[in-house]
This record gives C-alpha cells, sequence and structure tokens, in this order.
C-alpha cells in the first residue's frame, strides 16, 4: 500500500501528500533507487501530458479568442525573454508548479520544442525534487527535536528568499 501511496503521490506532485508520501517511504526503508525511477517516470509523463493536451488545446481552440489571447502573451514571453529566458523561466516555473502545467504554458511557446521544454522542466521538477527530499531527511535527522525542526525549515525558507531575490535581479524583473 505504501508503494501505492507513493506512485500516486508522485505523479500529482502536491507538496504535503508528496512530502507525507517520502516520509512513509523513508519509514518503512523503502528502495530510493526505485522511488527515484517512479518520480523520473511521472514527472516525464506529466511533462508530456501537458505538453500535448496543450497542443490539442491548440488545433481545437485555433481562431477563438482564448487562442488570440495565448498567442498574443507568448508572442510577448518569447519577444521579452528570447529563447534562453523562456528556458530559464520554465526551469523557475518547474520548480514552483507542477509539471504539467508548466509543460502545458510551455506548449504555447513557439521556439521552444519538446526537447528543451522537457529538459527544463525536468530540471526545475527535479530542484523541487531534492528540497522535498531534503526536508525528509532533515525531519528525520531531528527526530523529536522540535527546535532543530523549526531552524532547519526557517533555514530553507530564508534560503529561498535569498535565492528568489537574487535571480529577480539578475533578470531584472
Amino acid at each position: 500500500m505504501t508503494w501505492l501511496f507513493v506512485a500516486v503521490a508522485l505523479v500529482f506532485q502536491e507538496v504535503a501528500t508528496t512530502g507525507a508520501a517520502l516520509v512513509d517511504a523513508s519509514a518503512w526503508h523503502l528502495n530510493l533507487w526505485i522511488i527515484d525511477l517512479i518520480w523520473f517516470a511521472a514527472t516525464a509523463g506529466d511533462i508530456a501530458a501537458g505538453f500535448f493536451i496543450g497542443r490539442w488545446i491548440q488545433r481545437r481552440f485555433a481562431g477563438s479568442r482564448f487562442d488570440a489571447l495565448a498567442k498574443r502573451m507568448s508572442a510577448k514571453v518569447e519577444r521579452a525573454a528570447g529563447r534562453t529566458g523562456a528556458r530559464l523561466s520554465l526551469v523557475l516555473l518547474g520548480f514552483v508548479s507542477y509539471p504539467y502545467v508548466t509543460a502545458f504554458v510551455a506548449s504555447w511557446l513557439t521556439d521552444l520544442p519538446l526537447r528543451d521544454v522537457f529538459l527544463c522542466t525536468i530540471l526545475g521538477n527535479a530542484l523541487w525534487y531534492a528540497f522535498e527530499w531534503a526536508t525528509v531527511f532533515g525531519i528525520a535527522a531531528a527526530g523529536r527535536n522540535y527546535e532543530l525542526i523549526f531552524a532547519i525549515i526557517a533555514a530553507a525558507g530564508i534560503l529561498l528568499i535569498f535565492a528568489g531575490n537574487f535571480i529577480r535581479r539578475k533578470l531584472e524583473l
């Protein structure tokens, strides 16, 4: 049952549920390599589904107001960010969002093929996944020392704030 919980959590990748599934998997001493393979397969499937659903919607609703709005917005993003900026944006979006949402949004960017969308999204999602595991291992290492758990969570939050501010300054947003 734990394997099913882990697999379903890694498909949907909701933060709290995934964290709970990884804590459960760690407590039951499940093979971490298999869990990582499940994560990779689930993420690859999410990316493919989001990308192809986005392309299908583009064909299905071609010429509609929604299509025109989405094309205008994607053209603005492509002009403002360029190809490298769009890739960096996908990595960042892959870190903070679900892979299927990131791939769906990326399907509207005409300059990026599926290969680039996949690589950028998987990189961003791998960073998120590493943070999930770091949290699990940090909580497991802290045991019942709640002061240490709080310090770990606070330090992670502060690091994320600094990283976000640094990236924002570099991108001049």
